[in-house]
């Protein structure tokens, strides 16, 4: 396939994406093909479009993160223009808002926090300019959550299920067949519920990042939306649950008497490591989530090691 043919089919995407209504940006040449950065209501991620010598046009959608902007691509790359509900859904308030925060890190807890507010206080964190923990630093994420506290008062809820009770949790849950969504299912559910105890709300609000549905006598129904962090409301509650998890982690760093890093990657993997070293294995399901792939590595690493040593 010429580079035209990749040039061509890459613009059939790309067109199809904005149809929908999606921001394209980082377009570049790649060896073989072009790559691209998409974001939507769908979902976001680089789309990698390249010659397959099978298949004439190959595409990478390894980097999105939602499956139903994968499968939105495949259907334009066929040439089919999906057919997509954009319109959002009617939120009654008062409502209750949730996120968690902690599950992409291998240290610390995970925190769900949810928040309660009808119209006007949808009004007053709009003026507060709240937006979606994800795009502030850590700083703006602690003296914003504060000012979220004050402002809210009673109207909020935090949980905090710290690495032991995560990991005993986890692999309950993997025995019968469950996973980490089922995991995040139950902690926002008694968030959202202790809340709802003190303060009534008519709609719960919740980004879909599975199948969960909160039933009960105590709201009227649950609204699951992609990317709802951009509701100031589950933005609050992402703030909230995010500076929770910081807290934790700077308590976790006084008590080993080390850096504790946010995240997966090479720093956190290094702390594990040394934490090993100093703590010895059996402390990790208390420090950190076992199921994540960077545990793994970093025991293996130290036994690695000592197998050397004794060689």
């Amino acid at each position: 396939m010429s580079e035209a043919d990749i040039k061509d089919a890459c613009r059939k995407i790309i067109c199809g994406l904005k149809s929908l209504g999606a921001e394209i940006s980082k377009e570049k040449p790649i060896a073989n093909g072009v790559q691209f950065y998409v974001e939507s209501f769908l979902g976001k991620g680089h789309v990698r479009v390249y010659s397959n010598k099978k298949k004439g046009t190959g595409i990478d959608l390894s980097q999105i993160d939602r499956a139903e902007l994968a499968e939105a691509v495949r259907q334009i790359e066929k040439g089919i223009v999906p057919v997509i509900e954009k319109k959002k859904k009617e939120l009654h308030y008062p409502i209750i808002g949730s996120d968690e925060s902690g599950k992409g890190d291998l240290f610390g807890p995970i925190v769900c926090a949810a928040v309660f507010a009808n119209e006007e206080d949808f009004s007053k964190l709009s003026e507060l300019n709240v937006r979606d923990s994800k795009k502030n630093s850590d700083t703006v994420n602690l003296v914003l959550s504060d000012k979220i506290k004050i402002f809210l008062g009673s109207k909020f809820e935090t949980l905090v299920m710290l690495p032991l009770e995560y990991n005993e949790t986890y692999l309950k849950l993997a025995r019968s067949g469950k996973n980490l969504n089922d995991l995040l299912c139950e902690c926002h559910e008694k968030c959202i519920k202790e809340l709802a105890r003190r303060h009534k709300p008519k709609t719960v609000f919740i980004d879909k990042f599975s199948s969960c549905s909160f039933k009960g006598d105590m709201f009227e129904r649950t609204v699951l939306s992609y990317r709802a962090e951009e509701n100031p409301v589950v933005a609050a509650a992402s703030v909230l649950a995010r500076a929770a998890f910081l807290t934790e982690i700077k308590k976790m760093s006084q008590k080993y008497k080390m850096e504790i890093p946010t995240g997966s990657a090479e720093k956190a993997f290094s702390a594990a490591v040394k934490l090993i070293r100093k703590q010895g294995k059996d402390e990790l399901p208390k420090a950190l989530k076992t199921n994540f792939g960077t545990a793994a590595k970093a025991l293996s690493s130290i036994f690695s090691t000592e197998e050397g040593e004794k060689e």
